[in-house]
């Protein structure tokens, strides 16, 4: 087993006292010409921590939406281990880009809680709205998540989809929007402050707008199909952009499905 050179040296998260895994060595077996990803032992990116949950599903979702040579990669993540695959021709190239997708997805989580302290220093501010959806939008998406960086990547992956998004931190501030805005669909994680989960959440929009479609996530329950209400899908986190994108086509019939 050999290890490609050097180490990922400077830390991404500037001044903040936060950790985020950094790549610290690769692991690459004998590599051939030719890649095949079923029978050949991936190259294999060393962390020196584990990464959170919030990190792996950034990481998700910037995998996600990769193309060219490391959207081919097949790169995938399991503990303090990212799994991508290469050959003789791009293996080094390949590694240097997984290294600089890791440090991405620090620089955006940091960067989406500094936004967030800047623009609600109290905490009291209304829910965001994101509106950089295509003029020929899909629909409307009204995500109901409590943790902040989770809410912006769902909206930006919806976004880039087709989709208008809004935003609530609570089942509460999720209620209050509806009444008085017409969604084709609610995608809530069940964990939330307040009095009402995502699941009771969601039995009370299909009682009250049965038309709206309805996806329930959590990365803490595995939740059964039964109960979600008659419609609606569960999806585990973390996940991938074409999941969310998938079950949110499937609730609301539409096609924002992408290459």
């Amino acid at each position: 087993m050999n290890t490609f050179g050097g180490f990922f040296n400077g830390d991404v998260t500037g001044t903040t006292p936060t950790r985020y895994p950094r790549i610290v060595g690769f692991e690459v077996p004998p590599l051939k010409t030719k890649v095949d990803v079923i029978r050949d032992a991936p190259i294999v990116a060393l962390l020196d921590e584990a990464p959170s949950i919030d990190w792996i599903h950034a990481f998700n979702l910037q995998v996600a939406g990769l193309k060219g040579e490391l959207g081919l990669a097949e790169v995938s993540i399991e503990g303090h281990r990212i799994f991508f695959f290469g050959s003789t021709a791009n293996g080094r190239r390949l590694a240097e880009a997984v290294r600089t997708l890791v440090a991405q997805v620090s620089q955006l989580i940091m960067d989406s809680r500094l936004d967030s302290r800047a623009a609600s220093p109290r905490g009291d501010m209304p829910p965001v709205r994101h509106d950089a959806a295509p003029a020929a939008s899909l629909g409307t998406v009204l995500v109901v998540e409590d943790d902040e960086i989770l809410r912006t990547l769902a909206c930006e992956a919806l976004n880039g989809a087709g989709w208008r998004t809004r935003e609530a931190a609570d089942a509460n501030a999720a209620l209050a929007l509806l009444a008085t805005e017409a969604v084709d669909a609610v995608f809530t994680d069940v964990d939330m402050p307040g009095g009402m989960d995502g699941l009771a959440l969601a039995d009370d929009i299909f009682h009250r707008w049965p038309s709206i479609g309805l996806v329930v996530t959590s990365g803490r329950y595995s939740v059964d199909a039964s109960r979600v209400p008659r419609g609606g899908v569960f999806l585990s986190k973390p996940y991938q952009r074409r999941q969310l994108l998938a079950v949110v086509d499937l609730v609301t019939h539409a096609d924002s499905s992408r290459s």
